[in-house]
C-alpha cells in the first residue's frame, strides 16, 4: 500500500477544529550510548540485523567505530589505525581516521584538517552506481592546501581507500554534511555549507546548500535552500561570535560589531577580527533523507546569543524549496550541541530510531555539568512526525480528490473516551450512501493499520466513481498518515 503521512499536507484540503502537531520521540534511554561522542556520522543496520556506527570523538577531529547487536549496546573495537602521534590524544581503542593519515597505496585520507561528518553509504541496502566497494563515505578533510569533501571507499566499513580527485567538492565546510543517492532521480545529493554567501568578509555563512551529481565526481553548482528569515531574529541585531566565545561582553560585542559591519573595513577588537554571522539565529546542519513522497529533514537551529542548539522538523517535495512548521516548535527539545546523524533513521520494528548526540557545553564553551555529553537514542511511530488532531470539539479533515483506492487503512490514535469516523465523498464533498459519517463504525484506541468498515458493508469496491474524497470526523483523537 502506498503511504501518504501527513506531514506532507498536499493530501489535506480543509480542516475544520483541527491542529497540526508535531509528534516528539521519545528517548529510549537517559544515558549515552556512546558516551563523549559527537553525532557527526553515521548509522546504519543491514538486513542481517549487524548495526555499524561511525561517529566524531576527540581529538578535534577524529572519527571512530562501534558495532552492536540491537542498536542501543554497542561494543568499540580495538583498532590500530590511526597516526602514531595522535594516539595518545584518542577517547577509545576504536579510532580509524584521523588526521595525518593516509590510506594503504599512500593516498591521503585526512591531512592536517578533519576528518568531519562521515557519512556512509552501504551499498548493499543501497545499491548505487559509483560504489567501489560495499561502503562509500563522504566526508571533510584536507591539507595544508587541499580542503573539502572527501570520498573514500571500505569493504568492512573500517579501513577506507581514498576516491581518486578527492576532494571532490573543494572548499571548507565545517559543519557535519549529507550524502544520499535518490533511487528516484538517480543523483547522489549532498547538503552542507555553501562557500558563496552574503556579506563574506562578515563570514555569515551559516545557511544550507545542496548538490547533485551522477557519479560522485562531477557536480552542479551550489544551491543555498534553507536560510533563516525575520521571523526568526532581526537582519540587523549582529553579535560578535569571536568575542562572545572568549567570554567579553555582550553588550560590547554588539556595539563592536555593528560598528564593524557598518564600516565594513574590518575593525580590530583586542587585536582580532570580529566574527559576524548575520541573525542572531542560523541554520548549523541538517539531516536529510528520502520518505514516502518526499524529503524529511531534521534542521539544527543555532542561537547565537546563548550558544543552545535544538532541531526543527521540515519537510519538501523537491529537496530545494523547504517548508517549515507554522509554529516553529523544536523537534528534539532544546539542548547545548544537539545534532542529528547524516544517515536516515533505522527503521526497528513499528519505530523509527533516531541517533543524536548533545554536550554538556554550549557552543561558546559555557559549561553545563548536569548533561552528560554522548550519542542518545530517540524512538518514534513509524509515519508519526506529524498528527491533525482534534479536542472536546469535533473536528474534521477533508482530503482532496484522490484515485479511489483498492483499500483503505490509517494510522490514527484516540484517547480513552475519543472517537474517529471515515466517510467518503465524491469529488463535489458530496457523501457516497453507504458509506456516510453515520454508518461508518466508530474507532477508538491507537492502531497503525486501522481498516475502516462501514455498517452497509459496503467497500471502496463498491464505489463507481473513479475519484472520490475522505471526510475523516474525529473528537479527541489523531491522525497521522493514510494507507491507500
Amino acid at each position: 500500500m502506498k503511504s501518504i503521512p501527513l506531514v506532507d499536507s498536499r493530501i489535506v484540503a480543509q480542516t475544520f477544529a483541527m491542529r497540526r502537531v508535531i509528534q516528539h520521540p521519545r528517548l529510549l534511554s537517559g544515558e549515552p550510548v556512546i558516551p563523549d561522542a559527537q553525532a557527526y556520522g553515521s548509522v546504519l543496520r543491514d538486513r542481517s540485523g549487524r548495526w555499524r556506527m561511525w561517529y566524531l570523538g576527540p581529538p578535534v577531529y577524529c572519527e571512530y567505530y562501534a558495532e552492536s547487536g540491537d542498536g542501543q549496546n554497542w561494543h568499540c573495537p580495538e583498532l590500530d589505525l590511526v597516526a602514531p602521534e595522535v594516539r595518545g590524544e584518542l577517547s577509545g581503542p576504536n579510532a580509524f581516521l584521523c588526521r595525518g593519515q593516509t590510506d594503504a597505496y599512500g593516498r591521503w585520507l585526512v591531512g592536517t584538517s578533519g576528518p568531519e561528518g562521515f557519512c556512509v553509504l552501504d551499498a548493499e541496502e543501497t545499491p548505487h552506481p559509483a560504489a567501489k566497494a560495499r561502503f562509500t563515505a563522504l566526508y571533510l578533510a584536507g591539507t595544508e592546501t587541499e580542503g573539502g569533501m572527501y570520498v573514500a571507499h571500505s569493504d568492512d566499513g573500517i579501513r577506507w581507500s581514498a576516491a581518486e580527485g578527492t576532494p571532490v567538492i573543494p572548499g571548507w565546510r565545517d559543519t557535519s554534511s549529507v550524502l544520499l543517492y535518490d533511487v528516484r532521480t538517480k543523483k547522489y545529493v549532498w547538503y552542507g555549507r555553501p562557500m558563496a554567501y552574503a556579506a563574506s568578509e562578515m563570514e555569515a555563512n551559516r545557511v544550507i546548500a545542496r548538490k547533485e551529481s551522477e557519479d560522485l565526481v562531477h557536480w552542479t553548482s551550489e544551491r543555498t535552500v534553507m536560510e533563516t528569515d525575520d521571523a526568526d531574529a532581526d537582519p540587523y541585531h549582529l553579535l560578535d561570535e569571536a568575542a562572545l566565545r572568549a567570554g567579553r561582553d555582550t553588550v560590547s560585542a554588539e556595539e563592536r560589531a555593528a560598528h564593524w559591519a557598518v564600516l565594513s573595513e574590518g575593525e580590530q577588537s583586542n587585536g582580532t577580527r570580529p566574527i559576524v554571522r548575520g541573525r542572531n539565529r542560523q541554520w548549523y546542519g541538517i539531516t536529510v533523507f528520502p520518505y514516502a513522497d518526499l524529503y524529511l529533514g531534521i534542521a539544527w537551529m543555532y542561537d547565537l546569543p546563548t550558544g543552545d542548539m535544538w532541531t526543527e522538523l521540515v519537510h519538501s517535495i523537491d529537496g530545494i524549496d523547504w517548508r517549515r512548521e507554522a509554529k516553529r516548535v523544536p523537534f528534539i527539545p532544546r539542548i547545548p550541541g544537539t545534532c542529528t546523524m547524516a544517515s536516515p533513521p533505522v527503521a526497528v520494528g513499528g519505530d523509527l530510531w533516531i541517533y543524536y548526540s548533545i554536550k554538556n557545553r554550549t557552543h561558546h564553551g559555557v559549561p553545563n555539568p548536569d548533561i552528560n555529553s554522548g550519542i542518545r537514542v530517540l524512538s518514534l511511530p513509524h509515519d508519526r512526525w506529524v498528527g491533525y488532531t482534534t479536542g472536546e470539539v469535533q473536528g474534521e479533515l477533508l482530503t482532496q480528490v484522490m484515485d479511489k483506492p483498492r483499500d483503505l487503512r490509517l494510522n490514527t490514535s484516540t484517547e480513552s473516551d475519543g472517537w474517529l469516523r471515515v466517510e467518503v465523498a465524491d469529488a463535489e464533498g458530496q457523501p457516497l450512501e453507504g458509506l456516510t459519517r453515520d454508518e461508518s463504525a466508530p474507532f477508538c484506541g491507537d492502531s497503525a493499520d486501522f481498516p475502516p468498515r462501514w455498517q452497509s458493508g459496503k467497500t471502496l469496491q463498491d464505489v463507481e466513481a473513479r475519484a472520490i474524497r475522505l471526510r475523516i470526523h474525529a473528537q479527541r483523537a489523531s491522525v497521522f498518515a493514510l494507507y491507500t
